[in-house]
C-alpha cells in the first residue's frame, strides 16, 4: 500500500508540475531518440540536448511486443559517484507529453513520470562539455523485474539515442545489460557508423 501511496505522489506531482512550465525538459534513456520523439509527440520541430542523470544505472525488464518481445530499459537509483546514465533531453509541451505518457504506458502503470535533477547541455551550446543542473521529468518502469534480454532492434534505437552525443569514437559502442537490482546480465557492442 505504501509503495502505492508514493506512486501515486509521483505521478500526482509530475502533473502538477506540467502547469506551471511552459515546456518540461523529458530525459530520454532508451528508444526515445529524437525520431521516435517526434513521432510519437506529432512536431517535427523538437530539438533534443545532451544529458545525463547520475546516481542512476540503465536497466532492462519486462518484454516488449514491439520490440521483438525484448526487455525494455528504466532507472534505478544507485548511489554511487561512478554511476550515470547517458541520454538526452528534450523540451516538450503539455500536450506533447499526455501523448508520450500514452507510449509510455503510464495510463496503465507500465512507466510513471517523475521529477529528478540532471546534468543537460544549456541551450545553444553544442556538444557534452557544459552541462548545467537543471529539473526534469523521467519515465520510470513501476515492475522493474528482468524477465528476458533486450532485442538488437531494441539495442540498436537505445544506441542512435545515446551515440548522438556521447559516443567516443576511439572505442566500440557498448551498452551494459543490468538487471533490476543492477547486476550486469551482459554487454551488447555495436559496431557504430557515423551519425549525420
Amino acid at each position: 500500500m505504501a509503495k502505492l501511496l508514493k506512486i501515486w505522489i509521483e505521478v500526482r506531482n509530475a502533473f502538477t508540475i506540467d502547469f506551471q512550465r511552459k515546456k518540461t525538459p523529458v530525459f530520454c534513456y532508451g528508444s526515445n531518440g529524437i525520431e521516435q520523439i517526434r513521432a510519437r509527440c506529432k512536431n517535427s520541430k523538437i530539438q533534443s540536448r545532451a544529458a545525463k542523470l547520475e546516481k542512476f544505472v540503465r536497466i532492462y525488464a519486462g518484454e516488449a511486443p514491439k520490440w521483438d518481445g525484448g526487455g525494455v530499459a528504466s532507472i534505478l537509483e544507485k548511489d554511487e559517484e561512478d554511476c550515470c546514465v547517458l541520454g538526452s533531453v528534450v523540451d516538450l509541451s503539455l500536450k506533447e507529453i499526455r501523448r508520450l505518457d500514452f507510449f509510455e504506458g503510464t495510463f496503465f502503470g507500465i512507466y510513471r513520470r517523475v521529477e529528478t535533477m540532471a546534468k543537460i547541455q544549456k541551450h545553444g551550446v553544442p556538444g557534452n562539455e557544459c552541462l548545467q543542473d537543471e529539473t526534469c521529468d523521467v519515465y520510470i518502469m513501476n515492475d522493474p523485474k528482468y524477465t528476458v534480454a533486450p532485442s538488437e532492434k531494441y539495442l540498436t534505437a537505445c544506441a542512435r539515442n545515446i551515440e548522438q552525443y556521447w559516443r567516443d569514437p576511439t572505442q566500440p559502442f557498448s551498452i551494459d545489460i543490468l538487471d533490476e537490482r543492477g547486476e550486469k546480465v551482459s554487454t551488447w557492442t555495436k559496431e557504430s557508423k557515423k551519425l549525420n
